[in-house]
């Protein structure tokens, strides 16, 4: 670098004295610059400015294009321009400057405040005290403009400037070390508000707490801050705080009589409560607000409280009550164009119409949602679509899009802090990992989705709707893992909270049925029969298509287990049928599977191997490996040769999880030590080899130690096979 800045002096050293004060001037203003600009600041005048251009330009230092109507310089290699700049010394960088923001503001004239963000940068680089207070003035216009277009990074810089700036020097009000000034303390809540907007809620609620101390109970700010202040708490998952922040508005409020305050205030402490599972309690707060909403006649007010019951009812129920309030605020929001209460009225129905088994609905939903979410440039709201497209994803059988829309979103969940998504996120990725066999990422996602949520912790609240969703994904991993005592017990743990709360929804989404499922491998037929009852009545109360299908599928594997195959098949077969007409693809087609084999066992042969091909195909287009190792297992059993799956095939034709496998064999490892390894359980590696022999042909004694041979002939130990 240092013999490159040497090479630009010597070239710059040829030019002219005029070319040479316009590049100075010019790497002083930076990019997108004016001939007329230049020309009001130098006071060259005009021949010798355009003169100096036209040099800049030929000598490829600047580069000319056309903006609106307006030509315009930019500097073509941004190491020439801090290379002139780097020149100055420190003290004339900032009169530079100073001169710079004094000339620009006057060129600008009436038009000053739509180019604050130029100004301010200058102005922040002079070195007047009059010139630090014309900084903080266009460093707050700069930081509320790109606050009012969601600009959230910029905003940050912006006001994170101006607010020291405002504390740095004496401004009129106060200096360092005093009480903050009034500019300080309106910069605040606007800082707080951009750090709320990028998910930074540690950084937002240091503000908001600053805000809220610095003003007083009389104030008709501090209800607001309060609020602002107990939502941040919330997102934080400090209920015991949020609580108290929410009161201490509303205690405000009754002395102030603002009822506007006080219906946002209520609104608030109620999405609090809905949090931790206090459905009751938040009943109780929002039914008041919508009598006060109604009485103020404010269509933005109304619109509000509709919403935070829609969403409430959505998980407590009844479903009617959701789609009444919902379809209020969706009408009211429309009506005063608020973008908030469009989206979440909006979002609850289209969880409602998803986890009730109207996925065309929830999808339809899903894109004006997202079209929302791209009007207020949100890209939080973003994050709340991709948690249901996720889910959705997963049950059409659209497992690659769902895949790289969940790894997307759990990268952007972390980074903008989501607590309530991201192990929402984690978990629904993790589903496709397991179907697949990718146990160790599985793992990966559902370990960290326990660590996020905090289901180990022993005292404080718990936010249902991070908690529960975490103990569907613990619990479908140890499924799938053999560990079912431990998922019921992971199961029983979310059901005490979700059906303890009144928050059935999630009882029925998924809960229920694996713990069904994992007592029916378990063989505890008897209590798999009673949670089958439990999901009916849950699903029968608020006509959920999914848990019904769900419960009738439970029914008739009871009624297999206990003896009945023949009486169950046709009912196991309507349920499947159901399922996938959802669809809810994958918990079809491993049902469907059972429903192959009771076929076979009970004499309609014929039957059970189109049953059978039904899965293969299916699970071949997923590359559900666990699963499609299971299926062409029993094609091997009925002495058939199964359907060819070269498409998605490896080394030696074999599967991603039967590589993995074969790999350990010729690296000497015993079933139990690669069932350690790969996370699963030791009969699934024995199911492995079987379908390993019969694609290799390789049956009978000595068949393991020519699967290492096979393995090693292949290469599979040099690149670690194809994983």
């Amino acid at each position: 670098p240092g013999s490159v800045r040497d090479a630009i002096r010597l070239s710059l050293s040829e030019l002219s004295e005029g070319t040479r004060a316009v590049l100075e001037t010019a790497a002083v203003v930076g990019n997108r610059i004016s001939y007329a600009l230049l020309e009001s600041i130098t006071a060259l005048g005009p021949s010798t400015v355009l003169n100096g251009i036209e040099e800049l330009v030929a000598r490829s230092i600047l580069d000319e294009r056309s903006d609106r109507g307006r030509v315009l310089y930019d500097f073509r290699h941004p190491m020439v321009q801090q290379t002139v700049y780097d020149d100055f010394g420190l003290q004339r960088v900032r009169i530079l400057h100073g001169h710079v923001a004094v000339a620009m503001e006057a060129f600008h004239g009436a038009e000053a405040d739509a180019h604050a963000d130029e100004l301010a940068y200058h102005y922040a680089r002079a070195d007047e005290s009059t010139e630090r207070a014309k900084a903080l003035r266009y460093l707050t216009i700069a930081g509320r403009a790109a606050l009012d277009r969601r600009a959230d990074a910029e905003a940050i810089n912006y006001l994170s400037a101006a607010l020291q700036t405002a504390r740095s020097v004496p401004l009129g009000t106060s200096g360092p070390g005093d009480e903050p000034s009034e500019t300080a303390r309106e910069i605040v809540p606007l800082l707080a508000r951009a750090h709320t907007h990028v998910g930074a809620f540690d950084a937002a609620a240091a503000l908001w707490t600053e805000a809220v101390r610095s003003s007083r109970p009389d104030d008709p700010r501090y209800p607001g801050y309060c609020r602002s202040l107990g939502i941040t708490n919330v997102w934080r998952g400090r209920h015991d705080e949020a609580t108290r922040d929410f009161d201490a508005g509303l205690a405000a409020v009754e002395e102030t009589e603002d009822r506007g305050a006080k219906i946002r205030l209520l609104v608030a402490k109620a999405h609090g409560l809905h949090e931790v599972g206090r459905a009751d309690d938040a009943l109780a707060v929002l039914r008041p607000a919508l009598v006060l909403a109604e009485e103020v006649d404010d269509a933005g007010m109304l619109a509000r409280v509709h919403r935070a019951l829609a969403l409430l009812h959505v998980w407590v129920g009844p479903p009617e009550e959701a789609l009444k309030h919902g379809r209020r605020a969706i009408e009211l929001g429309d009506a005063v164009g608020d973008l908030s209460t469009r989206f979440w009225a909006r979002w609850g129905l289209a969880v409602l119409k998803g986890m009730r088994g109207d996925t065309e609905g929830m999808a339809a939903a899903l894109e004006e949602l997202n079209e929302i979410a791209d009007d207020a440039h949100s890209p939080v709201l973003r994050l709340w679509t991709a948690d249901m497209a996720v889910e959705l994803a997963y049950a059409r059988g659209d497992w690659d899009a769902g895949v790289a829309l969940g790894e997307h979103a759990i990268a952007l969940a972390r980074s903008l802090h989501q607590r309530t998504l991201l192990p929402r996120l984690l978990v629904w990725t993790s589903q496709f990992h397991v179907a697949r066999g990718e146990l160790d990422r599985a793992e990966a996602l559902v370990q960290e989705a326990v660590e996020a949520s905090g289901i180990e912790r022993e005292e404080g609240p718990l936010d249902v709707h991070q908690v529960v969703p975490t103990y569907i994904g613990l619990a479908h991993y140890l499924v799938h893992l053999g560990d079912y005592d431990e998922a019921i017990d992971a199961a029983t743990r979310g059901l005490r909270i979700a059906e303890g709360t009144g928050y059935t929804l999630w009882a029925i989404h998924q809960l229920l049925p694996i713990y069904a499922e994992a007592c029916l491998w378990a063989g505890r037929i008897d209590e798999a029969a009673t949670v089958g009852a439990r999901m009916r009545s849950h699903a029968e109360r608020i006509d959920h298509r999914i848990g019904i299908a769900w419960a009738d599928a439970c029914d008739a594997l009871v009624q297999w287990k206990r003896g009945d195959a023949g009486g169950a098949v046709d009912r196991m077969l309507a349920a499947a049928d159901e399922l996938e007409s959802i669809p809810m693809m994958w918990t079809a087609t491993r049902l469907r599977r059972q429903v192959a084999g009771r076929m076979i066992e009970t004499g309609r042969r014929d039957e059970g191997i189109e049953q059978l091909a039904r899965v293969h195909a299916a699970c071949v287009s997923v590359n559900a490996g666990l699963e499609l190792e299971k299926t062409r297992s029993m094609y091997r059993d009925l002495g058939m040769r199964p359907p060819s799956i070269r498409s998605s095939d490896g080394p030696l034709g074999l599967t991603r999880s039967e590589t993995r496998v074969a790999r350990l064999v010729a690296e000497g490892m015993s079933n139990k030590a690669i069932a350690a390894e790969l996370r699963c359980a030791t009969r699934t590696v024995s199911t492995h080899l079987s379908n390993m022999y019969g694609k290799l042909d390789i049956g009978g004694p000595g068949a393991r130690v020519r699967l290492g041979n096979l393995a090693r002939e292949a290469g599979l130990l040099e690149g670690g096979g194809s994983v």
